[in-house]
C-alpha cells in the first residue's frame, strides 16, 4: 500500500503566519497595512492569506537587507 505524503499547506492564514514568523498578530497586521509583507485576499474574501513561498523569499530579503545595514 502506498503511503500518503502529507504536505504543509502553501497558503496560511493570519494566525499560522504570525506563528511561522515568530511575531504577534498585531505586528503582522501592521506589516500588512504598511504593505511591507506579501499578502493577499482572494476574490470576495475579507481574510488575509499568505503564500509560504513568498514569505520565505521575503525572509531572505530581510536577512540580506539586515546584512547591508
Amino acid at each position: 500500500m502506498a503511503e500518503r505524503i502529507q504536505q504543509e499547506p502553501r497558503l496560511m492564514g493570519l494566525i499560522d503566519t504570525a506563528r511561522y514568523l515568530g511575531i504577534s498578530k498585531q505586528t503582522l497586521y501592521k506589516l500588512v497595512a504598511a504593505e511591507q509583507i506579501p499578502a493577499f485576499k482572494t476574490a470576495g474574501s475579507r481574510v488575509w492569506k499568505f503564500d509560504k513561498q513568498d514569505l520565505d523569499a521575503w525572509i531572505e530579503k530581510q536577512k540580506q537587507q539586515g546584512r547591508a545595514a
